[in-house]
């Protein structure tokens, strides 16, 4: 409901409008405002599909006209809005399920929760830059980006909304008081500006946001009957206890059978009751192994949300296919490349200690890091650019050197990071030495 109202209050525009201000003019400027609209749209409408619909008919039509394929735009469209399911504040409404099955509160999944997503969009967006950097593309003319500071000035209101949420839930607020004196919000913030909504259009969005809820309505009665009837009489433990048999005890099996079951379950299920079931039956396989539980249930919900990008059901896709008039398959495939961060993060939960604030301050540090320079480093090799274009063999280079680093722990670290730097500084004088080769021609 509070999504569907933030929306009609213009606040999805104004979202839009100001990453299109702050980035729109930048070499491959309408695919990074996609990425910077949906992080904030999807984050708060918590369905990439939606997104997609949303804020893809504005960004996509953006991203071909400044050069990017069909099929590409498509696909940096799905694979950015998918994160908004894994985004805070909502995180596809899985933030509040999360909060009973865990008993953590919901601050501090939101806190754990922050880092890992901010990895995963800031993988898409250097995808997008080095797609964009590698085909020459430029962005939009500075005639088309609605000027910055006038955008903010006359749109600011709309993030009193989202500053009211972060604040009554630190605040400890109950979540259903969280939820409407956010729609009060959002409201009064809409009254600042062109789109003021009066009694209808209230109506309209309680309206609209009834129906948008009927899914998930429909879904969770029947979800936790499924769920009590798996763990009442013991079903759910035997699920358990084969998944850790396939496994055969091995941690790192049994995390590629969760992922299994994970992509299976997700292909036909929404964000919510893919993660219920999830974390009824894959996660205590993992905390059996000594996985801790906020690993554990992240973990399986951002596996959950991998099949709206992968086939045969890869909803936001789909929705990204038809907008962008490319073929499905084709489009699948590019939002499995720009997004592929949602398939190796997840492990890292387990692995990486520091990705989810375990261990001191200089651990975490140098945890998230290393991740970044091995997104950096990742999304290079895939894309095939750095500072210059790439051969084959730097490729590879790059690519193994960002899964070393973000694997990496301690002194290794240290090491690949001085690597990384070597490589860095080496394409510097690359970049330099080619400039003087084309000003001397």
């Amino acid at each position: 409901m509070f999504g569907i109202f933030l929306i009609r209050s213009g606040a999805s525009d104004f979202f839009t409008n100001i990453c299109l201000a702050f980035l729109g003019n930048k070499t491959g400027g309408g695919a990074k405002a996609a990425v910077g609209s949906s992080f904030i749209t999807a984050s708060i409408s918590g369905s990439a599909s939606a997104n997609v619909a949303i804020t893809g008919n504005i960004t996509i039509p953006l991203m071909i006209r400044t050069g990017y394929a069909p099929a590409a735009a498509g696909g940096i469209e799905a694979a950015a809005s998918t994160g908004g399911t894994i985004m805070p504040p909502v995180m596809g409404a899985s933030a509040f399920i999360m909060v009973a099955l865990t008993g953590f509160s919901y601050g501090e999944i939101v806190l754990y929760s922050t880092i890992p997503a901010l990895l995963f969009f800031l993988n898409v967006y250097l995808q997008a830059h080095f797609y964009a950097m590698r085909h020459g593309l430029r962005g939009l003319p500075a005639s088309e980006c609605p000027p910055f500071l006038e955008t903010l000035r006359k749109g600011w209101v709309h993030l009193l909304p989202i500053v009211v949420v972060i604040a009554l839930v630190y605040m400890d607020y109950s979540l259903r008081r969280v939820g409407l004196l956010a729609i009060v919000a959002a409201v009064v913030a809409s009254w600042l500006t062109p789109n003021r909504m009066g009694p209808r259009q209230i109506l309209d969005a309680m309206a609209d946001g009834a129906r948008a809820s009927l899914p998930v309505i429909a879904i969770a009665g029947p979800v936790s009957i499924i769920a009590g009837a798996v763990l009442l009489p013991g079903t759910g433990l035997r699920i358990t206890g084969l998944i850790i048999d396939l496994g055969a005890n091995n941690l790192p099996l049994t995390i590629l059978f969760v992922f299994l079951v994970g992509y299976v379950l997700g292909m036909g299920l929404s964000v919510i009751p893919a993660y219920v079931i999830l974390a009824t039956l894959a996660a205590p396989a993992l905390i059996q192994l000594g996985v801790p539980t906020m690993a554990a249930h992240l973990l399986v919900l951002w596996w959950g949300q991998a099949s709206n990008l992968t086939p045969p059901v890869a909803l936001a896709a789909y929705v990204a296919a038809g907008i962008a008039r490319a073929s499905m398959w084709q489009v699948c495939n590019v939002a499995m490349i720009k997004g592929m961060a949602i398939f190796y993060l997840p492990v890292l939960f387990v692995y990486q200690p520091g990705l989810l604030l375990r261990g001191s301050i200089f651990d975490i540090a140098i945890t998230i890091g290393t991740l970044v320079l091995g997104g950096i480093s990742i999304s290079a090799g895939v894309e095939g650019y750095f500072l210059t274009r790439l051969s084959l063999v730097m490729r590879v280079l790059f690519a193994a050197l960002g899964a070393a680093l973000i694997l990496a722990q301690g002194l290794l670290a240290a090491a690949l990071t001085v690597a990384f730097v070597a490589i860095w500084a080496w394409q510097i004088l690359e970049r330099r030495r080619t400039r003087e080769v084309v000003a001397s021609a």
